[in-house]
């Protein structure tokens, strides 16, 4: 079986991904592995900044702060003493956290200028291989729904899309989850369950839904099998 989870950040995506892992014997496959695997050789990102909870891949890595263009280093308003407001007088931005370098690297380039299928086309032969072997795997960072329309059409996987109703998002301070990558959720009509998280982390019923939605699963098979 191929599970394929969507959902915003914060709705315990990674959490069902973890519990299929560790308690179910699913195998994780992320999409976007080859570009992590550039950002640890070029940008010298960690497997916490690459791979980590939320924190370490949100957080702003300072070897990366670039000049300020508008105030061009300086960090003072042109001809004047005062600070400039962009950069707060330092003369950098830094905003290059592990998470905007892979938005930026994953769909500004690679599925705007390149192809935006680049990512399942390159992972659709080592899935189906996998999936011959007769492992079970789950992906976390479809995150697109060509990306997702691919997988379930080409490999026949199950589209789960994880849910926090009544959940409001807070982005005053999160300009990431205004990026494309992050605005494209599903309808609960494209997919095939939506798993419904009422919890908090650490989400300490998760388990037990994964459970239920895997028995659910393996009665429609058997059904479509008898």
């Amino acid at each position: 079986m191929l599970i394929v989870l969507s959902g915003e950040a914060g709705n315990g995506k990674d959490s069902v991904a973890k519990v299929l892992q560790d308690k179910h014997g699913f195998v994780p496959y992320s999409l976007s592995a080859p570009l992590k695997r550039f950002g640890e050789d070029l940008f010298g990102f960690t497997k916490e900044q690459c791979y980590g909870p939320s924190k370490f891949r949100n957080e702003p890595d300072p070897r990366w702060a670039r000049p300020c263009g508008t105030c061009g280093g300086t960090g003072k308003v042109y001809n004047t003493d005062r600070p400039h407001v962009v950069c707060h007088g330092t003369g950098k931005l830094n905003d290059n956290s592990p998470r905007r370098v892979f938005q930026l690297l994953g769909d500004d380039w690679l599925r705007q200028m390149i192809h935006p299928d680049a990512l399942t086309m390159h992972a659709r032969p080592v899935l189906m291989n996998m999936l011959q072997a007769g492992e079970d795997i789950v992906i976390n960072d479809a995150r697109f729904e060509n990306d997702r329309a691919n997988l379930k059409e080409w490999l026949g996987a199950v589209l789960v899309h994880v849910a926090r109703p009544g959940k409001v998002r807070d982005l005053s301070h999160d300009d990431w989850r205004l990026h494309n990558s992050e605005l494209h959720q599903p309808k609960p009509e494209d997919v095939d369950f939506v798993l419904e998280n009422m919890e908090d982390w650490p989400f300490p019923g998760l388990g037990q839904q994964v459970a239920d939605m895997l028995l659910k699963f393996q009665q429609t098979i058997c059904k479509v099998h008898s």
